[in-house]
């Protein structure tokens, strides 16, 4: 990444070009790497505005980490439409293609050793509000929404936003997408026939 400092962000908006600046870089650097003055010259304003504006670093890629869970809240509340339209996933694919930096954000984010105890429980609360919109979608869509198969189902989109940040193409990752969508309708079936 290069130390060059980008243009100046409008007066006034250097909350916002903290914020997503830190995705940004912790996209690309990790957290480790993410430093004050690596994330200061991504927004382009001085590396003091962060402790001006937020008291620290620490401080900082808590706040970048409730914006990313914010943005990705529609795509957890649809996980199982994905599953079901492909007009969905297709929308869906489209997001992360234009921008996969908030997916690697938050990826880099769930594996960092945390040495900063708020950010880790502010990571740990955002998924299990993750958790409860997952069990939502598919109470929404007639599919049991205990906590076990709002995981399960959680897992495998995630699992497959992972892959398509990596290596998947459209194709591959719209197949799997309609592959989940038929093991959800064989899970539904099957619980539906005990219930019987």
């Amino acid at each position: 990444m290069s130390t060059t400092a980008a243009p100046r962000p409008p007066r006034g908006s250097g909350r916002d070009a903290l914020i997503r600046a830190t995705v940004e870089t912790v996209a690309h650097e990790g957290v480790q790497g993410a430093t004050s003055r690596k994330i200061a010259a991504q927004a382009g304003v001085h590396n003091t505005l962060i402790t001006r504006l937020f008291g620290n670093r620490n401080a900082l890629l808590t706040e970048a980490t409730h914006w990313v869970f914010e943005q990705t809240h529609e795509a957890v509340e649809l996980a199982v439409e994905l599953a079901l339209e492909p007009t969905a996933a297709k929308r869906f694919l489209r997001t992360y293609k234009a921008d996969p930096s908030r997916q690697i954000f938050i990826y880099r984010i769930a594996i960092a050793p945390h040495d900063n105890a708020d950010l880790q429980r502010v990571t740990t609360e955002l998924y299990y509000d993750l958790l409860g919109r997952m069990q939502a979608s598919l109470e929404r869509n007639n599919f049991p929404s205990d906590i076990a198969t709002a995981r399960a189902v959680f897992a495998a989109v995630d699992g497959l936003v992972l892959q398509r940040v990596a290596e998947l193409t459209d194709a591959q990752a719209l197949e799997a997408f309609e592959r989940l969508g038929i093991i959800l309708r064989a899970y539904q079936t099957s619980v539906t026939a005990e219930e019987n």
